[in-house]
């Protein structure tokens, strides 16, 4: 029996390869640089691939906003210390400012 096509749709998208090409898009929809081969972006991704996810897993995130994606600026965390992280730059700079 053939699998539905949501079932192929789920494991053909799951794939790191699709992964990359998704996230490289998606990141070049947002207008935002992408400087990571797929070696690179696996390197980092790789320790991780099994803790990624849109609520509590892992995500990919940058050091400094706005900024590339690079092999210097990206760090895998959660929505969570992504969120902290943004906040504390935001701070950071407001405090500068004064």
């Amino acid at each position: 029996m053939l699998p539905s096509r949501a079932e192929y749709l789920k494991k053909r998208y799951a794939t790191p390869a699709a992964k990359y090409s998704a996230q490289k898009a998606n990141a070049k929809f947002r207008k935002i640089e992408w400087n990571l081969t797929f070696t690179e972006w696996w390197g980092v991704w790789e320790p991780h691939w099994d803790e990624r996810g849109n609520k509590g897993g892992a995500w990919l995130c940058r050091v400094v906003e706005p900024g590339p994606y690079s092999k210097e600026n990206v760090y895998i965390g959660t929505a969570k210390t992504n969120s902290q992280d943004r906040r504390r730059r935001e701070k950071d700079a407001t405090n500068n400012c004064e």
